[in-house]
């Protein structure tokens, strides 16, 4: 036999303190009324600054609207963001052309 036991410990004499919690579940911070207005606020403004056919529309063999390029860029602007390229990769075939790959960062300003 080895000098390895197998000991019973009783869960109530353990020591919980250092323990993880248990209570990882997200807490609302508002409530679902004023989250559903400010979200109704939020898409009013942006329905307001967007130019139908330049900052979104319906992209032909598609039938829904989509936002495009000028109008996330707009709506970026509006909300006070900018974004800063970084070059994060750079290969340069000199024979056929110059490659990039950019990352875009969002920040506030």
């Amino acid at each position: 036999m080895s000098n390895d036991t197998n000991e019973i410990v009783n869960a109530e004499s353990r020591d919980l303190s250092l323990a993880p919690s248990t209570n990882f579940l997200p807490r609302p911070v508002m409530t679902a009324q004023n989250f559903l207005a400010q979200v109704d606020g939020v898409e009013q403004q942006v329905l307001e600054i967007l130019r139908n056919g330049k900052d979104y529309g319906v992209i032909p063999g598609t039938q829904k609207k989509t936002l495009l390029k000028p109008g996330a860029e707009r709506i970026l602007q509006f909300y006070g963001c900018g974004v800063i390229p970084v070059v994060v990769e750079k290969e340069v075939d000199y024979t056929i052309r110059n490659e990039y790959s950019v990352v875009k960062w969002i920040t506030d300003n």
